[in-house]
């Protein structure tokens, strides 16, 4: 159960695919130790900007201005992990030659379905203006995170 939820926390929070050898378990922890420290430092630095900044400025202002440093942060963050996760290629996804029909049709029907959601989440965000936009850009993320999944597999020889 709790290997389970870790491959499952791996897939998302590090965009890691297939099974965690040894390798790839060192390499995450390794990169999420980093991050955790990275994010902990900061977060407590912007904290203490904030709580000096407060005596100046209005603390709704000063709360906004952390929480909008957090969320920038929080991005940083993400990209740099996935930038190293690609760079170490940990989500590489090695597959039989006779399976490549089969993943490719596993890719094409998780692109399509992360597109709906993210569709209809975007609609639902901006449901007052241009609806049709806001499907069409998750079409497009689904187009996108198809193509992502196909390059991910490579034929073993």
């Amino acid at each position: 159960m709790a290997s389970t939820v870790f491959r499952w926390l791996c897939q998302i929070i590090y965009d890691v695919d297939g099974d965690l050898d040894e390798y790839r378990r060192q390499q995450v922890d390794h990169l999420g130790n980093q991050v955790a420290v990275f994010l902990l430092t900061t977060f407590l630095a912007l904290d203490l900007i904030v709580s000096v900044l407060s005596r100046w400025v209005a603390a709704s202002t000063s709360l906004t201005i952390l929480l909008l440093a957090n969320l920038l942060l929080l991005v940083i963050a993400d990209r740099w992990v996935k930038r190293v996760v690609r760079r170490r290629d940990l989500n590489r996804r090695d597959i039989p030659a006779s399976e490549l029909p089969q993943q490719l049709r596993r890719a094409r029907r998780q692109g399509f379905w992360y597109g709906v959601c993210m569709g209809l989440l975007l609609i639902a965000i901006g449901w007052p203006v241009a609806e049709p936009f806001w499907g069409v850009l998750g079409g497009i993320v689904g187009i996108d995170r198809y193509q992502t999944l196909k390059q991910r597999l490579h034929v073993m020889a």
